[in-house]
Formats: C-alpha cells, sequence, structure tokens
C-alpha cells in the first residue's frame, strides 16, 4: 500500500511540475509568433521612477510585479496605436547595461530575466528598450493603473530588450515582421 501511494504521489508530482515551474530556460520562443501577439511595441528610455524609488531590497509584488514604476519616453510607436509621450511601467531603474548576446531574431530574455520571475524587471537609466506590450486590465480595486499594458505577457521572452539605437538589428528584425505602417 505505501508503495502505490508513493508511486502516485511521484507521479502526480511530475506531471504538475510545469505549473510550479512555469519558466523553462531550455524553451526557444518563436519570434515571430511573439511580435504578431504583441498589441503594441514601443522604442523607449528608461527615464526615472514614477514616485518614490523602491526601498534597497527589491521585491515582487503580489501580483507578480515589481513594486515600483518607470517613466519611459516614446521615441517610437513601432506597432499598435499610442498618442502619449509617455509610458508607465513595473520595473527598477539599473546601473548596467544588459544586452542579449544572441543574434536577432532573438529566442529568449536578456540574460536578467532569466531567473526568478521570468521577466526581465530591470532597466538602465537613459537605456533605450524596444518593448513588446499586450494591453492590460489590473485587477479591480488595484491602485495601480499605469497605462493600460504589460510587458509580463511572454515568460522568457524577449518583450523588453535593451537596444542600442534605433538602427539596432533587433529593432530592424522586428520592423520587418511589422511591416508599413
Amino acid at each position: 500500500m505505501r508503495v502505490r501511494t508513493m508511486y502516485v504521489a511521484i507521479v502526480w508530482i511530475l506531471s504538475n511540475a510545469g505549473a510550479v515551474f512555469p519558466c523553462r530556460t531550455d524553451v526557444h520562443y518563436d519570434p515571430k509568433r511573439m511580435v504578431a501577439a504583441a498589441d503594441l511595441i514601443l522604442r523607449v528610455i528608461a527615464v526615472e521612477y514614477s514616485g518614490p524609488p523602491p526601498s534597497a531590497r527589491l521585491r515582487i509584488g503580489p501580483a507578480g510585479l515589481p513594486d515600483s514604476d518607470i517613466r519611459f519616453q516614446v521615441d517610437e510607436v513601432v506597432k499598435g496605436s499610442y498618442d502619449k509621450t509617455v509610458i508607465l511601467l513595473p520595473g527598477y531603474l539599473g546601473v548596467g547595461d544588459d544586452w542579449n548576446p544572441q543574434n536577432p531574431p532573438y529566442t529568449s530574455v536578456r540574460p536578467s530575466g532569466k531567473g526568478g520571475s521570468c521577466f526581465a524587471n530591470t532597466y538602465r537609466r537613459g537605456g533605450e528598450f524596444l518593448l513588446m506590450l499586450k494591453k492590460w486590465y489590473p485587477a479591480k480595486g488595484s491602485r495601480r493603473l499605469l497605462d493600460g499594458y504589460t510587458i509580463q505577457w511572454y515568460p522568457l521572452g524577449p518583450v523588453n530588450e535593451q537596444v542600442r539605437s534605433s538602427d539596432d538589428p533587433w529593432v530592424q528584425w522586428v520592423r520587418e515582421q511589422v511591416g508599413p505602417k
């Protein structure tokens, strides 16, 4: 009886491991599908915290979002429609660059996104980023309205890569996928 119970428990644990460990670093995603599925793609510059900076200890809030928000300057709308000159998103400001070591098209997130939360949540102040965004509707009663979009929709995908300029190879590849406006 104990052996059978142990066997059933092991099978159950292994069959549910994907739910417990949803982000797998050995999976390569389809960047064409990601670009096609994005509601909005922006080329932005990380400017400053919107509100007070986070405490010295960076924390992820109850919804899996960083506990601080960043104001980004919008330099280009690559896909979709966005009339504002800034966008607010959850994240942290860092001092170092975080380039994706792959050649475009990228099939996974930049190095800082491969641990913990499944998303790269740190942005270099003054750094340029290409954001693949989905519409986001916060839970009813949430105090964090932000701007109605999120990068947290494609785990371990290159949804918010740091780029070097408007002519960065990643930006060029994404523009080709989007096609003419």
